[in-house]
């Protein structure tokens, strides 16, 4: 069935489906619509009634790319047939409003063939070019990834008369338009074939046509929920364009189309262009902007080591010194992965290090207000070198900082490996690595009482901490424990304590690590 109703009924709404004419020097590519571009059918199985008098088609449109404003492109649809007469469809039409660049929706309910007669103000007589009733309804303001519920209704009083409307995310109803049909006919009918999506212009091409995805759900009766199955595509874009299907049944039913159905040709001009004793970088030519590439993916000797979404670079930093590798890409789009690209071969150099050797002073446990555990790190080595960090599963951590003129550096970071801290400076294509450094918690301090006070033998110790990380208190041989605040302040009483002169000590435990005394 052929979506022209707006073109050859309501033409008052001529802009939102008006042809697009080939001019002087248009490829002859050319392909005129309105086309289907996907199909497929549903059905309820209702034992409560023979025929429906209620029915509502769940329609979620999730992105449509628009090539001009003001006019209609793709046309979303529910097929349906009343039990004796005829056969229509329900569905939505987004267009993007040419004043103000909104995304509105105009909403369709039609029903073909001699019989019907329009019953409102949004309805007029005639229907994709022959006998019947086409109505129309807007969306003045049409939101993507939210469903539209497409609902047809037979009146409660006179049941030759029906409603249809379109229910928005937020629950409330609005009318699209009504029509009344010969009382000898039933309800609707449990099962339909050639629900669609429908490119409703012309295009340059096939593999011009816009991007498109949409989820069809579940119809539903009052009493039952039904099924989507048989999905299929074809047309006059059939095997040029690509169309993807996949759920339906029980689930609901995605389609996403447009764009070339043919897979990318392989990249081309993959090369290094730069390679130090750590990192590799590669650069490629970008793919021709027909094949609709989504993204590239990268191969090191063989196994695939990063998706790369926009841009044709990418730096590998997981290499090791004087060592062999091979790199290739691949593109990617929707039909597909491409051949591989050409094969670039590296070696990186041997290892040299900065003038002065790295050395980690401070590998503290610390904890984050949201009670993230982090790594406290503190250091020296070559003033100018990049500072990284090997993180639980071997790799390196993104650059931290720069050691600093005086030749230090301080950091506090995520990475870090189960039983210790690994710093790795690099400067100009040269690394050192550090000897790993055993964690410790940051150290508790005490506030009260002061070194050198006088206190009775039951007394109260309060400090600083980490906020959650425990705390044990000692005064000779009597100890107390408690948890640091999250103000980061901890309170403890030891009772009992001996006389004479004692040493006051907090230990901090942060993830079962504690700090020094």
């Amino acid at each position: 069935m052929k979506s022209r109703i707006l073109r050859s009924a309501l033409t008052s709404l001529t802009l939102a489906t008006a042809a697009i004419l080939p001019t002087a020097g248009t490829s002859q590519a050319y392909v005129s619509g309105p086309m289907g571009m996907a199909w497929f059918n549903w059905s309820i199985e209702d034992s409560s009634s023979y025929s429906l008098g209620h029915i509502s088609f769940p329609i979620q449109v999730d992105a449509m790319d628009t090539l001009e404003s003001g006019k209609g492109q793709y046309y979303y649809s529910n097929m349906y047939k009343i039990n004796g007469g005829n056969r229509g469809y329900i569905g939505v039409q987004p267009i993007k409003n040419a004043s103000n660049g909104n995304m509105q929706a105009q909403t369709i309910f039609s029903l073909f063939g001699a019989g019907a007669k329009p019953e409102s103000d949004k309805c007029r007589s005639g229907a994709d070019g022959g006998a019947g009733v086409s109505c129309s309804g807007w969306i003045s303001r049409f939101e993507f990834g939210k469903t539209y519920k497409f609902e047809i209704d037979q009146d409660a009083n006179n049941r030759s008369l029906w409603h249809g409307s379109v229910r928005f995310p937020d629950g409330h109803a609005e009318p699209i338009g009504s029509y009344s049909v010969p009382s000898n006919w039933g309800g609707i009918e449990q099962r339909e074939t050639g629900s669609f999506v429908e490119w409703v212009r012309g295009v340059e091409s096939c593999e011009k046509l816009p991007w498109t995805e949409v989820s069809f759900g579940r119809p539903e009766s009052r009493n039952a929920t039904g099924t989507t199955h048989g999905a299929r595509s074809g047309g006059k874009c059939g095997g040029k364009t690509y169309v993807g299907i996949s759920g339906g049944g029980t689930q609901q039913l995605n389609i996403r189309m447009g764009g070339t159905a043919q897979k990318p040709s392989a990249p081309s001009g993959l090369r290094d262009s730069g390679v130090t004793a750590n990192q590799v970088k590669l650069m490629w030519n970008p793919a021709p902007a027909e094949e609709n590439v989504t993204g590239y993916e990268v191969f090191r000797n063989d196994q695939k080591i990063a998706d790369v979404s926009s841009g044709v670079e990418f730096t590998d930093t997981q290499v090791s010194p004087n060592t062999d590798y091979a790199y290739k890409v691949r593109a990617v789009n929707m039909p597909g992965e491409s051949p591989f690209s050409n094969t670039v071969n590296v070696k990186t150099p041997a290892e040299s290090s900065p003038s002065q050797p790295v050395v980690v002073s401070q590998a503290w446990l610390v904890k984050k207000d949201n009670g993230q555990t982090l790594v406290s790190v503190k250091g020296k080595g070559t003033p100018g070198s990049q500072v990284f960090v090997k993180a639980s599963n071997g790799s390196w951590s993104d650059r931290q900082i720069t050691v600093g003129a005086n030749g230090e550096f301080s950091f506090i970071s995520g990475y870090y490996e189960k039983d210790g801290v690994t710093v790795q400076l690099r400067k100009d294509g040269q690394s050192q690595t550090s000897d790993k450094v055993a964690l410790q918690a940051a150290p508790a301090t005490i506030s009260t009482p002061a070194a050198g006070s006088s206190v009775e033998r039951t007394f109260t110790v309060t400090g600083k901490g980490e906020a959650g990380a425990e705390i044990t208190v000692k005064a000779g041989s009597t100890e107390a424990r408690t948890t640091v605040k999250a103000d980061k302040t901890w309170t403890v009483n030891l009772a009992n304590v001996a006389t004479g002169a004692q040493e006051l000590s907090a230990v901090q435990t942060i993830d079962k690590v504690m700090s020094t005394p």
